[in-house]
């Protein structure tokens, strides 16, 4: 685990370095031995972006888990809309069947 101040270190280190050579994210990550996610993990907390704290990711974990039982409600209504018209296919199917059968009772 890299302290603060090395870590801050190879930042500065990688800045320079893709200023002065124009070299590619990989191309570092390559030369510093370290992961392309890595890299763009040490770039990103040098963005000065402050991290959400972790009762306020919760809270948006939550609040996406909430919208997708949602959806998954919405989807099993659509399913079971679906499921009665196939009974109701089914019917009409039988009701054929039954109605072909007698004419052709009828008919004999």
């Amino acid at each position: 685990m890299l302290t603060k101040k090395s870590r801050e270190a190879i930042i500065r280190s990688i800045k320079e370095e893709k200023k002065n050579t124009g070299k590619t994210n990989v191309q570092i990550a390559l030369e510093y031995g370290i992961s392309v996610r890595t890299l763009y993990e040490y770039l990103k907390c040098d963005t000065n972006v402050l991290e959400v704290p972790e009762k306020e990711q919760l809270k948006i974990r939550v609040k996406q888990l909430e919208v997708h039982v949602e959806q998954l409600e919405a989807r099993i209504k659509l399913l079971q809309a679906f499921k009665e018209d196939i009974y109701l296919c089914i019917n009409m199917i039988n009701r054929s069947i039954q109605h072909h059968e007698k004419l052709k009772e009828h008919l004999r």
